[in-house]
């Protein structure tokens, strides 16, 4: 992977979505077309917009659960919280690997790479706080022409196809993580991607499926599924600008939200402030290897709590220990023993 600047930026070329395909033109605007008859005054006919892509309208809850009880529901969750989530999806399909990413990478981000499953109600039941938690967990799909074929065949079909879209190449040649996984990236990126790369993307699902905290909603592609795959193009330069600029304002916002939340007594009142706090603790996260944003919000309360610079210097020493140390598989995630040594200092002060 290209190597950045450690700052917020740097999140987003991670978290924010990639153009995968050849930058789509801008949406034609209502034009105005005057015709003049000969025995009538001039009128005005306006050109129509174009269709859009694909639909996207809110989860029929019981069309969702017939969806699940008739094991049609496949998920690819983020494993980077979920210690257990390579376990869970080993019993449901032994001997077969669902990860998303591959490779050399893949080998050494086993703990926490991107996993595809076919829910059932056990695992959805599993994976609720880990939904109602963290608004980047994934997404669910229903794949198509799932009739013909078994769950096992369904499953290598997702990950053939999706494993090529978790990277993709900038026009100089730099190589960039691109965290499909992530809801907010998705939904960002196909507002912005061509006609042919969301007709590629969508291809093996009947109904791509986002479900959050707040709600749930199903996009249905409205063109027909490409024949063949088509090789992915570069980014372009726009694009990526483009997507870096709506990705940090809304993590930015998000960010802003929770700490307001939770610790309005605790942070700058006035918003500008606020949102440079935000930002600073933020690229501070970062730089400790904190890149979800669930993760970054923990590293946020922790430092309204404790204060801004609680792991910095002598005293912070405790806390560095913990930051910098290895991930080790198996274990909790390093911002969750933050947690707990943070709060095993304070109940001992």
């Amino acid at each position: 992977m290209s190597q950045t600047n450690p700052n917020l930026d740097s999140i987003l070329a991670d978290k924010t979505p990639s153009k995968i395909a050849s930058e789509q033109p801008a949406p034609k605007p209502m034009v105005a077309e005057v015709t003049t008859p000969t025995d009538t005054a001039p009128t005005i006919k306006a050109e129509p917009e174009p269709a859009p892509l694909y639909t996207k309208q809110p989860l029929d809850p019981t069309e969702y659960a017939n969806w699940l009880a008739a094991g049609q529901v496949y998920t690819l969750i983020d494993g980077l919280n979920l210690s257990d989530l390579a376990g869970q999806i080993s019993q449901r399909h032994p001997g077969i690997n669902t990860a998303l990413y591959s490779g050399s990478f893949g080998e050494q981000h086993s703990a926490e790479t991107p996993r595809f499953v076919q829910l059932d109600s056990e695992l959805h039941d599993w994976l609720q706080p880990q939904i109602h938690e963290n608004s980047g967990w994934g997404w669910s799909m229903i794949p198509r022409d799932q009739a013909q074929r078994t769950p096992e065949q369904i499953l290598n079909t997702l990950c053939e196809h999706y494993r090529p879209w978790s990277w993709a190449t900038r026009p100089k040649g730099e190589t960039w993580l691109f965290r499909l996984h992530d809801p907010h990236v998705l939904q960002n990126w196909l507002l912005c991607a061509s006609e042919d790369a969301i007709a590629q993307f969508l291809a093996p699902l009947q109904h791509l499926i986002l479900l959050g905290p707040t709600g749930a909603q199903t996009v249905t592609s409205r063109i027909a599924p490409l024949q063949q795959s088509l090789p992915l193009a570069p980014w372009s330069e726009a694009t990526v600008q483009t997507l870096h600029a709506v990705g940090k304002e809304q993590l930015l916002a998000r960010l802003h939200t929770h700490v307001q939340t939770h610790h309005a007594d605790r942070v700058p009142q006035e918003n500008a402030a606020c949102r440079g706090w935000v930002l600073q603790q933020a690229n501070r996260a970062y730089r400790h290897g904190l890149q979800d944003e669930q993760s970054i919000s923990k590293y946020l309360s922790l430092s309204a709590v404790l204060g801004a610079d609680f792991d910095q210097g002598d005293t912070g020493a405790w806390a560095r220990d913990i930051l910098n140390g290895p991930a080790i598989q198996g274990t909790e995630h390093r911002i969750d023993r933050l947690l707990q040594a943070a709060t095993d200092r304070l109940q001992a002060a």
